[in-house]
């Protein structure tokens, strides 16, 4: 049994449905568990309309989520429009429309958004991208079946931040999930939501589509659980800015698990602890790409592991070096805090045409920050370079 995770940054628009149906097709004969996430950024856009409503904006709320609901609308046209499911899905979508709308309008009168509130509204992302997910592979005559995950994971009721009851949700892992296999080889859910002892609507923190597929990838237990991204593996250096990156083939979870610790958001920390304990290789890989390089995570330890990465995460910057960047004797680690964009081409330059074993880069998702380390003198050398070209304009560190 494979477990599968398509994240919102395939879940985006046609040519990503399109890859994930292929994917699918290409293991239908095998035991499938489908992770499903929001389709791109629907959940900070939920997210949005609820503080703007708890400021009075009601309108103005309205109109994102109308927006965001017309937007899975020409999706689903676009993908399915000429099959039996369209219809349904259109009443589905106006369905929570209405739900949305109803919360807002009571969020918009107490101003005030509490967490049970904020879980139950945030939601209606996974909803919807569950049910468009499974009316297009429906529309393409492939046999599976859906389940809530709600039905499956229980947590404690720390909403935002929910803990799952694995007790509790192996049992319902036996009792309901592990049956339909009976009646499908596919069998497809959400990420990211769950539910209290209550019953009321959980989420588990951000990018916990992926502590899902790993919890219950755990529970049944799976072969593999494989993260398909829009990236082809985790990179020695973002490939947003640099060109030419590495792939990093293989990493132990422990490796991972310090990654995920700095920001790294294809890694969330808590999805590594079932996989590490149940011995379950974790891949990541590029949906656009199925037979191209990848990641995966194991007990194996990478001991020439080289990341080049600095990531921010929740507005803070950190900075994820190689391992072995502060064994070197004589290394020497520059912080460059610049707006100044010819800085930026500058290094990028560097690390792309001028690369050797003196020094290396790393470009911040970020625009001010820019980490350069390597051989004392050269650093020495780059510094008075930078200096001397941008005077004081700029805050070299």
């Amino acid at each position: 049994m494979l477990i599968m995770k398509f994240g919102g940054s395939v879940l985006k628009d046609i040519a990503g449905f399109q890859s994930m149906l292929s994917i699918v097709q290409a293991y239908k004969n095998e035991k499938l568990l489908i992770v499903i996430s929001a389709l791109d950024i629907s959940t900070r856009i939920l997210s949005k309309a609820l503080l703007i409503a708890s400021q009075g904006l009601l309108d103005q709320a309205q109109e994102l989520i109308l927006q965001l609901i017309e937007k899975h609308r020409v999706l689903a046209e676009t993908l399915f429009g000429d099959s039996k499911g369209y219809d349904t899905y259109r009443e589905l979508l106006d369905s929570h429309k209405k739900r949305l709308y109803k919360i807002l309008h009571g969020v918009s009168i107490t101003k005030e958004i509490s967490g049970r509130v904020q879980d139950l509204f945030i939601s209606h992302g996974e909803l919807l991208a569950l049910e468009c997910v499974h009316h297009f592979i429906e529309s393409h005559n492939i046999q599976h079946s859906v389940i809530d995950a709600r039905e499956i994971i229980i947590t404690d009721n720390r909403f935002g931040s929910a803990r799952p009851y694995r007790e509790f949700t192996k049992q319902h892992v036996q009792d309901t999930l592990l049956p339909l296999f009976n009646h499908n080889n596919i069998l497809i859910t959400h990420g990211f939501i769950a539910s209290d002892e209550q019953g009321n609507t959980t989420t588990m923190g951000t990018e916990s589509s992926n502590l899902t597929a790993s919890l219950l990838g755990s529970l049944l237990p799976a072969s593999e659980i494989i993260i398909w991204t829009d990236i082809e593996g985790i990179r020695n250096s973002d490939p947003k800015y640099i060109e030419n990156t590495q792939c990093i083939r293989n990493m132990s979870y422990q490796q991972a698990e310090r990654l995920a610790n700095q920001g790294l958001k294809v890694i969330h920390v808590s999805m590594l602890e079932d996989p590490s304990k149940s011995g379950i290789p974790v891949t990541i890989k590029s949906a656009f790409n199925p037979h191209g390089e990848s990641t995966t995570i194991t007990h194996q330890e990478n001991t020439s592991l080289q990341i080049m990465i600095n990531i921010a995460h929740n507005e803070q910057k950190y900075f994820v070096l190689p391992d072995d960047v502060l064994k070197k004797n004589n290394t020497q680690l520059l912080i460059i805090q610049s707006s100044h964009p010819s800085i930026k081409e500058e290094l990028i330059h560097r690390m792309s045409y001028d690369y050797s074993p003196d020094i290396s880069c790393a470009i911040s998702y970020y625009a001010d920050v820019h980490l350069v380390w390597g051989n004392k003198s050269y650093i020495d050398t780059l510094q008075m370079s930078l200096f001397n070209n941008f005077l004081l304009e700029e805050s070299i560190l």
